[in-house]
């Protein structure tokens, strides 16, 4: 598979920075990739590897990359993987409520208790 972080293939990605459609950053803005890890309840062996690439192409990757897998204890296998990500987050739709609090040093803290 040459479709990893050193592909030789040419990627013409839209490179400018769009708000309302962000994607992880690799090499290349928009490109998607992404690593990750995580841990299977199957034994290691080829099936565990496809399974968690058939796993990456549900959660939304492409091109999903094992690129270490290790049998934890018996029939549960950690699995390091790239893979680029095809979906986008509308940045600008993201609304967060913050919490204002005032802020007293010690000395201030010391006075307002003094006054109860």
């Amino acid at each position: 598979m040459s479709g990893g972080l050193y592909s030789t293939e040419k990627k013409d990605f839209d490179k400018t920075l769009n708000l309302k459609a962000i994607k992880p950053y690799g090499d290349t803005m928009n490109d998607g990739k992404t690593q990750l890890s995580f841990t299977l309840p199957v034994p290691d062996g080829d099936e565990a590897v496809e399974a968690a690439k058939q796993l990456m192409i549900k959660m939304g990757f492409d091109e999903p990359m094992i690129v270490y897998h290790k049998e934890l204890t018996k029939g549960f296998t950690f699995f390091i993987a790239y893979g680029s990500c095809t979906h986008t987050v509308d940045y600008t739709a993201i609304h967060v409520p913050k919490v204002e609090s005032t802020t007293w040093s010690m000395e201030e803290t010391d006075e307002f208790i003094k006054k109860i």
